[in-house]
């Protein structure tokens, strides 16, 4: 790319809202709940994640036997049959970096890869549009990173994962209820002002 070029990616359709939240500075509660949202309506949109059982199977062969070289080739393979969708590429790359953790041969696959795999999502989805204007905003990686690990540590991503994987192809996925404080009415609210 040549210099001051800018690429633009603009948010895909059903995340506009989340990434207008999030360039807003609104709290990362809010953005959370909305990208919740997002993430459950574009994977029940999307067909879910093609390939989603194969590739753990696989991921799960791979941990049980370290030594085989195998891991990438099946991976490709199951990409290539899945007809190259975003969603497997991204779910590929969340094995390969949990195999590349070196973890314990007794671990579920599935309960690390898909917390993972949904937070790649996100920020295919959600930070990488928003990611040029927030650091224009905040004036520094450090403060885009905050942002992004405040939204991603309140969006849950195991609820999430497991309801991918009871629905792999996402025809029954809904984002998971959040737990609001229940509005106080005016009266209790005046009761005990100025104390919150």
């Amino acid at each position: 790319m040549a210099d001051d070029d800018v690429v633009d990616l603009a948010p895909r359709p059903g995340w506009r809202r989340s990434v207008r939240l999030l360039l807003r500075g609104a709290s990362p509660d809010a953005v959370a709940e909305e990208a919740t949202r997002a993430i459950c309506r574009t994977l029940r949109e999307a067909k879910g994640c093609p390939g989603l059982g194969e590739m753990l199977e696989a991921c799960a062969r791979a941990l049980r036997m370290p030594v085989s070289t195998s891991w990438s080739t099946e991976a490709s393979r199951i990409v290539r049959r899945a007809g190259g969708h975003n969603h497997t590429r991204l779910l590929r790359d969340a094995c390969t970096a949990f195999l590349q953790s070196a973890p314990s041969p007794s671990l579920r696959p599935e309960e690390h890869v898909l917390p993972d795999f949904v937070a790649r999502l996100l920020s295919h989805y959600l930070f990488a549009p928003a990611r040029l204007s927030l650091h224009q905003r905040l004036r520094g990686l450090a403060a885009v990173q905050a942002v992004e690990e405040a939204v991603l540590a309140r969006v849950p991503l195991e609820r999430i994962g497991a309801a991918l994987l009871r629905h792999p192809a996402g025809s029954g996925l809904r984002a998971p209820r959040t737990t609001r404080p229940r509005p106080r009415p005016t009266r209790e609210l005046l009761e005990r002002w100025p104390d919150p």
